[in-house]
Protein backbone atom coordinates (compact mmCIF):
# COMPACT_ATOMS: atom_id res chain seq x y z
CA UNK A 1 0.00 0.00 0.00
CA UNK A 2 2.89 2.38 0.81
CA UNK A 3 4.45 1.78 -2.63
CA UNK A 4 1.11 2.51 -4.35
CA UNK A 5 0.70 5.77 -2.42
CA UNK A 6 4.25 6.77 -3.29
CA UNK A 7 3.66 5.89 -6.97
CA UNK A 8 0.43 7.94 -6.98
CA UNK A 9 2.24 10.91 -5.40
CA UNK A 10 5.05 10.71 -7.97
CA UNK A 11 2.48 10.45 -10.76
CA UNK A 12 0.59 13.41 -9.25
CA UNK A 13 3.79 15.47 -9.11
CA UNK A 14 4.58 14.59 -12.74
CA UNK A 15 1.06 15.54 -13.80
CA UNK A 16 1.32 18.85 -11.92
CA UNK A 17 4.66 19.57 -13.58
CA UNK A 18 3.25 18.72 -17.03
CA UNK A 19 0.20 20.89 -16.32
CA UNK A 20 2.44 23.80 -15.27
CA UNK A 21 4.48 23.40 -18.48
CA UNK A 22 1.29 23.26 -20.54
CA UNK A 23 -0.03 26.41 -18.83
CA UNK A 24 3.26 28.21 -19.52
CA UNK A 25 3.21 27.09 -23.16
CA UNK A 26 -0.42 28.18 -23.41
CA UNK A 27 0.44 31.60 -21.97
CA UNK A 28 3.32 31.96 -24.44
CA UNK A 29 0.98 31.06 -27.30
CA UNK A 30 -1.66 33.53 -26.07
CA UNK A 31 1.01 36.25 -25.84
CA UNK A 32 2.00 35.53 -29.45
CA UNK A 33 -1.68 35.66 -30.48
CA UNK A 34 -2.04 39.02 -28.68
CA UNK A 35 1.05 40.33 -30.48
CA UNK A 36 -0.30 39.13 -33.82
CA UNK A 37 -3.75 40.61 -33.21
CA UNK A 38 -2.24 43.97 -32.21
CA UNK A 39 -0.09 43.85 -35.35
CA UNK A 40 -3.21 43.01 -37.38
CA UNK A 41 -5.04 45.96 -35.77
CA UNK A 42 -2.11 48.19 -36.68
CA UNK A 43 -2.29 47.02 -40.31
CA UNK A 44 -6.06 47.53 -40.38
CA UNK A 45 -5.69 51.00 -38.85
CA UNK A 46 -3.02 51.87 -41.40
CA UNK A 47 -5.21 50.63 -44.23
CA UNK A 48 -8.23 52.55 -42.92
CA UNK A 49 -6.15 55.70 -42.64
CA UNK A 50 -4.91 55.21 -46.18
CA UNK A 51 -8.46 54.71 -47.46
CA UNK A 52 -9.55 57.81 -45.53
CA UNK A 53 -6.74 59.82 -47.09
CA UNK A 54 -7.64 58.52 -50.56
CA UNK A 55 -11.27 59.47 -49.97
CA UNK A 56 -10.24 62.95 -48.86
CA UNK A 57 -8.06 63.34 -51.96
CA UNK A 58 -10.89 62.07 -54.19
CA UNK A 59 -13.36 64.47 -52.52
CA UNK A 60 -10.91 67.34 -53.01
CA UNK A 61 -10.41 66.50 -56.69
CA UNK A 62 -14.18 66.19 -57.24
CA UNK A 63 -14.75 69.50 -55.43
CA UNK A 64 -12.08 71.24 -57.53
CA UNK A 65 -13.57 69.73 -60.69
CA UNK A 66 -17.04 70.92 -59.66
CA UNK A 67 -15.72 74.42 -58.97
CA UNK A 68 -14.15 74.49 -62.43
CA UNK A 69 -17.40 73.14 -63.91
CA UNK A 70 -19.45 75.83 -62.10
CA UNK A 71 -17.11 78.56 -63.38
CA UNK A 72 -17.44 77.22 -66.93
CA UNK A 73 -21.25 77.19 -66.65
CA UNK A 74 -21.20 80.71 -65.19
CA UNK A 75 -19.02 81.91 -68.08
CA UNK A 76 -21.37 80.23 -70.60
CA UNK A 77 -24.35 82.01 -69.03
CA UNK A 78 -22.40 85.26 -69.10
CA UNK A 79 -21.52 84.82 -72.80
CA UNK A 80 -25.05 83.76 -73.69
CA UNK A 81 -26.49 86.64 -71.66
CA UNK A 82 -24.16 89.22 -73.22
CA UNK A 83 -24.81 87.82 -76.72
CA UNK A 84 -28.55 88.28 -76.35
CA UNK A 85 -28.37 91.84 -75.02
Amino acid sequence: LGKKILAIRVEGDELRERLTCAEEENKAIMDKVADLSSLHELKVTTKVMTMKELTEIKDYVVQEHMEGFKKAIHQMHFFVGSGIS
